[in-house]
C-alpha cells in the first residue's frame, strides 16, 4: 500500500471504511515516518478542537449579529463561467455557518428554509463494521493474544482511559482469544474477543465517555447488520457486547461482563 498522508485526516476523523482502516493501521505497523505523521495530525487536530471550542464561548458582537441580520443572500442561478459566482458562494456559505452560530440571535422570527442533514454514525455502527471484518479472521483475529492478558489490560485501560479486567466467561462455553484497538472517530476504542467451541465470535467493546458523562446505565439493544449488541454507560465509559443475531444468550453474556469487568 503507498502512503497516501491525506488518508490520514480522514483516519483520525473516523471517515474511513473499516478496510481502509486495516490498510492504515498495518502501514502505521511498519512506517515509522508515517506513523510520526500521524501523530503530528493528531496533535494539531487536538490543538484546533481546542481553540475552536474557545471561540464558542467567546461573546457574539452585536455588530456582527446586525451585519448578518441585514445581509441579503442571493438566489443561487446559473451564471457565466467566468462570474464571481464561486466566490459568492464561499461567501454565502461561510455566512450560513455564522447564521447557525449565533442561533435565536439572528435567526428571531424569520423562517429558516428546510435543510436535510445526514446522521452521524454513531459508535456502534462503526464497531459493527469493525467486527463484520475481524470476526472473519482466523490467524489475526486480534493483535494481542490471551497470553498476554496483563499487557493488554496495561495497554488498553491506559489507552482508552478506563479501567477494567478480562472477565471469565466460560460458564457462557466463551474463551478469551486476546485484544485489539480500534480508532472511531480519532476515539481509541477496546476491543475483547471471545470464540465458543464452534469458532462463533463475541466480542466486548469499550471507550471513554463524551465529555466523562456517566449517562443511562440501563442495557440498551440494537441490531446492526446481522449482529445484535447490548450496549449501557457506567463508570464514565460506554461498553458495548456484540455478537451473532442467533447468539440468543447474549444479555445474559452481557449480565456477566456488566458483573466483572
Amino acid at each position: 500500500m503507498s502512503k497516501d498522508y491525506t488518508k490520514l485526516c480522514a483516519y483520525i476523523d473516523g471517515e474511513l471504511t473499516p478496510e481502509e482502516v486495516i490498510e492504515i493501521q498495518s502501514l502505521l505497523g511498519s512506517d515509522s515516518d508515517f506513523a510520526n505523521e500521524l501523530k503530528f495530525l493528531e496533535a494539531a487536530d487536538l490543538a484546533a478542537n481546542s481553540d475552536f471550542d474557545e471561540m464558542l464561548n467567546e461573546p457574539i458582537s452585536p455588530n456582527l449579529i446586525a451585519q448578518i441580520q441585514a445581509t441579503e443572500l442571493e438566489p443561487s442561478v446559473p451564471v457565466a463561467a467566468n462570474s464571481n459566482f464561486k466566490w459568492r458562494s464561499i461567501a454565502a456559505a461561510a455566512l450560513f455557518m455564522l447564521v447557525g452560530g449565533v442561533g435565536g440571535y439572528v435567526i428571531n422570527e424569520q423562517t429558516a428554509p428546510d435543510v436535510q442533514i445526514a446522521a452521524s454514525k454513531n459508535w456502534l455502527e462503526y464497531v459493527a463494521g469493525y467486527h463484520g471484518i475481524y470476526a472473519g479472521q482466523k490467524r489475526h483475529l486480534v493483535e494481542v493474544a490471551a497470553n498476554e492478558s496483563e499487557h493488554i489490560k496495561n495497554w488498553l485501560s491506559k489507552t482508552t482511559n478506563v479501567g477494567f479486567s478480562i472477565p471469565d466467561l466460560s460458564q457462557h462455553g466463551l474463551e478469551f482469544r486476546g485484544a485489539r484497538l480500534l480508532v472511531v472517530k480519532s476515539q481509541p476504542v477496546a476491543q475483547l474477543m471471545f470464540t465458543d467451541k464452534n469458532g462463533a465470535v463475541v466480542a466486548i467493546c469499550f471507550k471513554q465517555g463524551a465529555n466523562g458523562a456517566m449517562g443511562s446505565e440501563v442495557f440498551e439493544e440494537n441490531q446492526i447488520d446481522d449482529f445484535d449488541i447490548i450496549s449501557w454507560n457506567e463508570r464514565s465509559a460506554n461498553f458495548l457486547v456484540i455478537g451473532d443475531a442467533e447468539q440468543n444468550q447474549l444479555k445474559d453474556i452481557a449480565d456477566t461482563v456488566r458483573l466483572n469487568i
